[in-house]
């Protein structure tokens, strides 16, 4: 298909231009490097991997996070209260303690607006829910929107609110973050993008107050979110800096 012929070219690239570095190219070099026989079927599988499961869900997490943030000005002047407080975008897991408001849209965000809306499974063996058996063997999809605001798990699910996680005094558990998944197949990417995503929110609230403008929504977000390759905005929605 197309994503994977761009990434032929990507590959074909990166071989004819040994000598530049970024991210394709020290991929291919490494491949090429490597003891065993790998296919550039292999090649391409992980950068399609990379696009799709490391690059368009960040992105769409960031969008919705502007969204949110045009839409509710309290949220924005809190989020740049902490930033100014805390001076500098934070560089390590360590640092994430000073950034409880950042941290709080970020899991808010996703969970109002998985990047994934479902999370595929199969039975290893049989089950009873509720009046219904599952074979072992069945192919399941959970609906990640179903369980984030479903209001058995969250108090006023359709509103975005920061302090259903600022004033939180349990872990998170499990439940709460459906969207990494769970269990022996959790998302590898789930603490980097954790540090990624606080790190965009106070470095977008020290740069944009430095320059003394804030997120404003100027038109669009009715036409609600779109589901290829990933969950994301319309691209009708359209936010100024002003």
């Amino acid at each position: 298909d197309w994503i994977d012929a761009q990434s032929r070219q990507f590959i074909r690239d990166a071989r004819a231009r040994a000598a530049r570095t970024g991210l394709i190219n020290d991929m291919v070099s490494a491949f090429d490097c490597s003891d065993g026989a790998l296919s550039d079927d292999v090649l391409v599988a992980n950068i399609r991997l990379l696009l799709l499961a490391g690059h368009e869900t960040s992105a769409s997490t960031i969008a919705w996070m502007v969204i949110e943030l045009a839409q509710h000005p309290e949220l924005w002047d809190a989020l740049v209260e902490e930033a100014q407080r805390v001076g500098a975008v934070p560089t390590g897991h360590e640092d994430l303690a000073q950034c409880p408001v950042a941290e709080a849209l970020f899991r808010e965000t996703l969970r109002m607006h998985p990047a994934s809306s479902l999370v595929p499974r199969r039975a290893m063996q049989e089950l009873q829910l509720g009046q219904r058996r599952i074979p072992s063997g069945t192919h399941l999809c959970i609906p990640l929107l179903h369980f984030s605001t479903s209001p058995l798990l969250h108090e006023a699910p359709d509103q975005f609110r920061l302090g259903r996680w600022l004033q939180r005094t349990e872990p998170i558990r499990p439940v709460d973050m459906l969207q990494f998944g769970a269990g022996p197949h959790v998302c590898m990417g789930y603490h980097l993008v954790w540090l990624e995503l606080v790190q965009f929110s106070i470095a977008l609230a020290l740069t944009m107050q430095e320059a003394g403008v804030r997120p404003r929504l100027m038109s669009g977000v009715e036409k609600g979110r779109r589901y290829y390759p990933t969950a994301h905005p319309s691209m009708t929605v359209r936010i100024g800096f002003s």
